[in-house]
């Protein structure tokens, strides 16, 4: 037996195609940011980065090293969002196509 999944019981009963994919979309980026997030969730005090590592043993001021990996970690999360956003915008947009 064949269960619907809720988008297509959406457009079963009638609703715009359009409609019924967006909770597929934004389902889409929320687990496809999840690695991200716990990658994220590990970083500071338990998980110093190589690059910080790196700076530190140098010899750099570790406050500036600090900032310079937030500022590294937080260009990788928005690399990561709108690569995911940009495919979920370009598979929306085909699907209605």
């Amino acid at each position: 037996m064949y269960f619907w999944n809720s988008h297509e019981a959406k457009v079963a009963s009638g609703a715009p195609l359009k409609k019924a994919i967006e909770e597929v979309v934004q389902n889409a980026i929320r687990v496809s940011m999840m690695p991200k997030y716990n990658m994220l969730r590990s970083a500071g005090l338990v998980h110093i980065p190589d690059v910080a590592v790196g700076m530190i043993v140098v010899g750099a001021d570790p406050i500036s090293t600090m900032v310079f990996q937030v500022v590294v970690m937080f260009v990788l999360l928005s690399v990561s969002f709108f690569t995911s956003f940009l495919t979920a915008l370009l598979t929306y947009s085909s699907a209605l196509r």
